[in-house]
């Protein structure tokens, strides 16, 4: 049996727009000592240099680019903002977060094999994701496992790998916990597949694959880089990070696990 683990954010759901606009107003309204210049964060510059990347990572691209003073933004401002996003999205209405480009028809049709497992995992605070999933407003997301990297206690063991400083992708803990959880449900599980459309992603189910307890518990892990989402990363640059094959749109996708079923 198979078992598909899927990111979230930009794979399932177009949830960068109202992020991007929750940066800014946290910017403008609650922490404008540190703009230098605002009006260079356009849509166009956020999409290109800060999609898909962790918060500090963002930070780090706008005081590269003068658009804020990196020296004001302090580990309690993060906390701050951190805590500002979480506040921001427990006000999300229903469509603020949208399927990506044919993704709700394909999860529909998907879910109407009841046979296959399935599960998320995401690199948003479980608290976040919630919201995120309450305000996409679809029966099927609600009903998949979710589990969060960020929200993964210090003490669990995948996350005691020498190599990984970070709870995050590209360590595999997410996925690894994802997969006890569901060999808990079902011992028929055999062969697992990880859909990612970011670099760290990907790499995180390369690391997945070559885990020990992994490779003791299933046969085959395929990693699909998805490139019809909302990050728009290169074939390349995921191949490259860990991805055994690439997928353009659900309709390849759909291919793809059918052969793989």
């Amino acid at each position: 049996m198979l078992l598909i683990i899927w990111d979230f954010d930009g794979t399932i759901a177009n949830s960068e727009r109202k992020f991007k606009n929750t940066l800014y107003d946290f910017l403008r309204y609650k922490h404008s000592g540190c703009i230098i210049n605002l009006d260079l964060f356009t849509d166009n510059f956020y999409f290109k240099n800060c999609a898909g990347k962790k918060y500090t990572e963002m930070f780090k691209v706008l005081g590269e680019n003068n658009i804020i003073d990196l020296n004001e933004i302090t580990e309690n401002e993060l906390n701050n903002f951190l805590k500002y996003v979480t506040d921001c999205y427990k006000l999300m209405k229903p469509n603020d977060i949208v399927f990506t480009d044919g993704m709700g028809e394909f999860m529909e049709t998907l879910n109407s094999n009841s046979n296959i497992p399935m599960a998320i995992a995401t690199s948003a605070h479980m608290e976040d994701f919630i919201q995120k999933r309450r305000a996409l407003n679809n029966i099927v997301i609600n009903k998949i496992d979710a589990y969060s990297c960020c929200d993964l206690l210090d003490d669990y063991q995948h996350l005691n790998l020498d190599i990984y400083k970070l709870k995050n992708k590209p360590n595999p803990a997410i996925f690894v916990y994802a997969l006890e959880k569901a060999l808990c449900k079902n011992k028929n599980i055999t062969r697992a597949i990880v859909i990612e459309d970011s670099s760290s992603g990907c790499a995180a189910g390369k690391n997945f694959k070559n885990y020990s307890f992994v490779k003791n518990s299933l046969n085959d892990v395929t990693v699909i880089g998805y490139t019809a989402g909302e990050h728009k990363p290169s074939e390349k640059e995921l191949l490259e990070s860990g991805a055994d094959l690439i997928s353009k749109n659900t309709k390849e996708l759909s291919n793809i696990i059918n052969k793989l079923l």
